[in-house]
């Protein structure tokens, strides 16, 4: 007689089966728990930022701003350095703490402080506007329930078949497939992506860059921390700056936009007399 009244062929289709329609009703009911419209309110030039180029862009944002007032001098190495202004943000004073303690390259800068606090705040400010899911360890659980309900039952079949002394390899094989699906899952804990509202501010911001504010709920994006917040340190208005702090980021934005700071707008090749960079001693950008 068969264990459960049903052959372990048989077993093996319903199993598969059941994986494929419990990852369906998992991904509906992801949709259903992160579906949302565009944002209502205004979104500033930091989550602005965040979306076009990720946790790394609102570092550029903020180091745009301490080149401006002067409070960080930039080499064309891209080692940059503080001169005792203070900044004016939490996250400009945690870039000029830093470097106090000494010069640090804009790459180095970035990855310690891709992860500060500020920038947390920023995510979550984007995850509560529905733009950004959030993906914890509680929340991928409970989306993969439904997974999880049938591999426990293909676990209770595989014990019952070796207490039977019947052949389970290739429900073993099923069961590990399934095992690496989940820890994948799990191993994003931590991590981000965009909803279908996020995708689709991605779309607008890149289509209405020049005209953003005026399309989009968004804060005037002007001035240094706008063209830098859509183009990062590559679109900063003093070409001697964006050159030498526009490199490859240590870590990449993978959001749907795929930008990261080396895009820029046309104004990066613009240098005004009052730029950051400067042949004169009170330059931000050494020599």
């Amino acid at each position: 007689m068969e264990p459960w009244g049903i052959s372990g062929p048989l077993f093996l289709w319903l199993y598969a089966g059941g994986v494929v329609v419990a990852f369906t009703l998992g991904w509906m009911l992801r949709k259903a728990i992160w579906r949302s419209g565009p944002p209502a309110e205004p979104m500033g030039v930091e989550e602005v930022a965040f979306m076009r180029g990720g946790p790394v862009r609102v570092v550029d944002v903020a180091l745009a701003q301490l080149l401006q007032t002067g409070a960080v001098r930039a080499q064309r190495s891209g080692i940059l350095s503080a001169t005792g202004t203070p900044g004016r943000t939490e996250l400009e004073r945690a870039i000029v703490d830093l470097l106090r303690r000494g010069p640090e390259h804009a790459r180095t800068v970035k990855a310690k402080l891709r992860r500060h606090s500020s920038i947390k705040a920023v995510r979550a400010s984007l995850q509560s506007r529905g733009l950004l899911k959030p993906d914890s360890f509680t929340q991928i659980s409970v989306v993969h329930l439904p997974v999880l309900v049938v591999f426990g039952i293909g676990i209770a079949r595989f014990v019952n078949g070796v207490n039977l002394n019947r052949p389970v390899e290739m429900l073993f094989i099923f069961l590990l497939g399934t095992t690496v699906i989940l820890l994948f899952r799990w191993w994003q804990v931590g991590k981000h992506s965009e909803t279908q509202a996020g995708t689709k501010f991605q779309r607008d911001l890149r289509s209405h860059r020049t005209d953003a504010s005026l399309r989009l709920p968004v804060v005037a994006l002007t001035g240094v921390a706008g063209m830098v917040a859509l183009g990062g340190l590559a679109a900063f208005p003093d070409e001697t700056v964006s050159v030498a702090l526009a490199t490859s980021d240590p870590y990449r934005w993978t959001g749907g936009g795929g930008s990261s700071s080396s895009d820029s707008s046309s104004s990066s090749s613009s240098c005004s007399s009052s730029s950051s960079c400067s042949s004169g001693g009170g330059s931000s950008c050494g020599g």
